[in-house]
């Protein structure tokens, strides 16, 4: 996690995760342990579990979490959480089943064997989808599969009687992802092709300067939005392999991030194709969304940023009403993207102007409540 994530959570709008961790009969899981995953791009952080097995994370900054379990003997536990500003979420439980595995092959088009494949990602498919995040749990001991001579490779830790979906990657393949595999099936093939290297630089706006290690972020247009990610070098220079196909792509760290999600079309064309990404200095916008009856907050508001007329984040008003955004220096739109429960306000957008550092404070949202329907 960079310095500035780090401060942004404890300066705002923090929440609290508090769970347990048990097996199938409700007794603590023995040998247990827990991450919180702040988003895709943010790393692990790993969290304390008591001989009862209860845990907490406190100063969780808002926006897509999953908290993770791990023991030895059981499968990967999870869930995934969407915070909102100073949201009081309700303690959990984490039930992990009996390990149980998958097994099978890596291979290229024409059937070889692929070494050195890594399963990078492995997503449970339950009540709720929720990503394990093998290649940063390498970091604190856990194993992170790889293909072998023969192209095989194995996924332990998984819940038995699961399903689940898997993300692999090797540097001279593109990402390929697949999914429904039940976990106990010792024969998944997985097919990699070379793809289209994408390749190109982050430079700022105005300067024209490199911006050196930050994450860009390819995410697929068409379902299921799996996201491949890059690193830019000190010359802000990035290379990865992508599947033909429409992207969103984006780059952010640093300080910098990119105005909006930006539009890129990887095709077959040619066997390289240039990326070119423009980021710039960030500032704050935050407001709130009350009820226009009660004055209250309004809880899970959808509101939206565009930048630079691109669509840059979404979030979710917390039990406070308020919402934040990173925003890039320029100008911006925040909007009420869905307020279930509440007519359309009048005044549904707003444009803000947001200079390097700034925080800027909105005038607010006012939503007038739905007229309940009575019965006959």
């Amino acid at each position: 996690m960079t310095l500035c994530a780090v401060l942004a959570t404890f300066a705002f709008g923090a929440a609290a995760l508090t769970g347990q961790v048990v097996d199938a009969a409700g007794n603590p899981a023995a040998g247990a342990r827990v991450f919180l995953e702040p988003g895709l791009e943010g790393e692990l952080i790993e969290g304390r579990v008591a001989a009862d097995g209860r845990f907490s994370f406190d100063d969780v900054a808002p926006g897509a979490v999953g908290v993770i379990a791990a023991a030895p003997g059981y499968g990967h536990a999870g869930r995934h959480f969407n915070l909102g500003l100073d949201d009081v979420v309700s303690p959990f439980t984490l039930r992990m089943a009996p390990a149980g595995r998958i097994a099978g092959r890596v291979l290229t088009e024409k059937g070889k064997p692929i070494a050195g494949a890594r399963v990078t990602r492995v997503a449970l498919l339950g009540d709720e989808k929720v990503g394990i995040p093998l290649t940063k749990l390498r970091t604190f001991g856990i194993a992170e599969p790889w293909s072998d001579a023969d192209g095989r490779f194995a996924v332990e830790q998984l819940p038995e009687g699961g399903t689940v979906a898997l993300k692999v990657n090797h540097p001279d393949y593109a990402q390929e992802g697949t999914t429904d595999v039940r976990v106990g099936d010792e024969n998944v093939r997985v097919t990699l092709t070379p793809g289209v290297i994408a390749e190109g630089s982050v430079l700022t706006r105005h300067e024209q300067m490199a911006v050196a290690n930050v994450e860009v972020v390819f995410q697929n247009a068409a379902p299921p939005h799996d996201t491949v990610i890059a690193h830019t070098d000190g010359r802000g220079r990035f290379q990865v392999r992508l599947k033909p196909g429409a992207y969103l792509a984006r780059a952010a760290g640093g300080g910098y991030r990119s105005p909006g999600l930006i539009p890129v079309a990887i095709s077959t064309d040619a066997p390289r194709q240039v990326v070119r990404l423009q980021a710039v200095r960030t500032g704050r916008i935050r407001g709130t969304v009350k009820d226009a009856v009660s004055g209250e907050p309004v809880r899970g508001v959808r509101v939206l940023l565009e930048s630079s007329g691109n669509v840059a984040a979404l979030v979710r008003t917390g039990a406070t009403g308020e919402f934040d955004f990173e925003a890039a220096a320029g100008q911006n739109v925040v909007r009420i993207d869905a307020a279930p429960g509440y007519a359309p306000p009048a005044i549904n957008t707003v444009s803000a102007t947001v200079t390097e550092g700034q925080e800027l404070t909105l005038p607010g949202f006012w939503l007038a409540p739905l007229p309940v329907e009575k019965g006959p």
